[in-house]
């Protein structure tokens, strides 16, 4: 198995993000590229991983984050969009991939938001928000239904850098995992009425810059998570069913920002992550949650972010990179697992 370069890219300035999505309803992933100053784009795919630039350039001066999902309840992705040093932004998708302001400012005008997980918390049908905020309390966004969200007034602490939403101790409503700036991750229950309640575990000693991903990765039926450290490297925290996690046998590799998928096609999670150097690389899984192979390298130097996705459409997950203004545009590294016949 190898990553191969498309030869693509999808603008040249700093690439915070690249999030997949069908925006224009036609079976194909999309792409939102959320740049630097002002250079967050939208790339439509023509079904064969080509993308064409829309010249949509949603959002403001520096978008940092962003989710798709369905936030007025028409059937089409729209975008939680978050802003660095302005208001975030709910955009509305017109169906054909058009995305409109919806008016909405959240948050301060100072505030420095840093990314955003949606999932339907108080389980009234409808997304809702949770949006990370450097050197602030978070927010969370209660949406009516119609894409119109109102401050809930309830936070998960000071200084979030990353959250991820699902149903860790498989009760049936959703719960988080949120990661610290300079403190150890934590785990926030949902009593079912949708208010979150502090579990007592803390995760660490992660202190650095995390970011959580949420999957299940040693087989067993619930969802574990994989928590990078800016000092320490990857951690996987392997849960035992009700949403207790076990501290991690080791960290590997230096991970700055991660993703999970099957990479190879064994049915097993892998992760592929940037590091401080800007080396993007992956490991293995094992089927256990024991992970493999330190000198997997997808690309060239400069990884800023990456994401995983199908976006030519061979049933294998390919590499969204986002890079620095010096290394060579965004990119998208193809996966060569098929070709190479496995």
């Amino acid at each position: 198995m190898s990553f191969v370069d498309s030869g693509q890219s999808l603008g040249n300035s700093r690439a915070f993000d690249m999030v997949p999505g069908d925006l224009d309803d036609d079976g194909d992933l999309d792409l939102l590229v959320l740049g630097f100053l002002g250079s967050t784009r939208v790339w439509l795919n023509d079904g064969t991983g080509l993308f064409g630039d829309t010249g949509q350039s949603p959002g403001g001066e520096g978008a940092h984050g962003a989710e798709f999902g369905d936030l007025d309840g028409d059937g089409d992705l729209d975008v939680y969009l978050v802003q660095n040093g302005t208001t975030d932004r709910i955009l509305l998708n017109d169906g054909r991939g058009n995305l409109i302001d919806s008016g909405q400012a959240l948050g301060g005008e100072e505030e420095w938001g840093t990314d955003v997980a949606l999932g339907d918390v108080d389980g009234d049908g409808d997304l809702d928000a949770f949006v990370t905020v450097y050197h602030s309390p978070d927010r969370h966004w209660i949406n009516d239904g119609t894409g119109h969200f109102t401050d809930s007034g309830f936070s998960l602490g000071m200084n979030l850098v990353r959250v991820a939403v699902d149903d860790l101790d498989a009760d049936g409503d959703l719960d988080v995992f949120a990661t610290y700036s300079g403190d150890v991750d934590r785990v926030w229950m949902n009593d079912g009425a949708g208010a979150l309640v502090d579990s007592g575990q803390r995760l660490g000693p992660m202190e650095g810059w995390g970011h959580v991903e949420l999957g299940d990765l040693d087989g067993d039926g619930d969802l574990d998570a994989v928590a990078t450290d800016s000092e320490l490297g990857i951690g996987v925290w392997l849960n035992d069913g009700t949403g207790m996690f076990s501290p991690p046998v080791d960290y590997f590799g230096v991970g700055a920002r991660a993703a999970l998928g099957d990479l190879d096609g064994d049915g097993a999670l892998d992760i592929a992550a940037t590091a401080q150097d800007r080396i993007c690389r992956y490991w293995i899984n094992d089927g256990r949650g024991g992970f493999t192979g330190d000198g997997l390298v997808i690309g060239e130097p400069g990884g800023l972010s990456i994401s995983l996705a199908d976006v030519d459409g061979d049933s294998d997950l390919d590499a969204l990179v986002g890079k620095l203004e010096d290394s060579g545009g965004n990119r998208i590294y193809v996966n060569q697992r098929l070709t190479a016949g496995g």
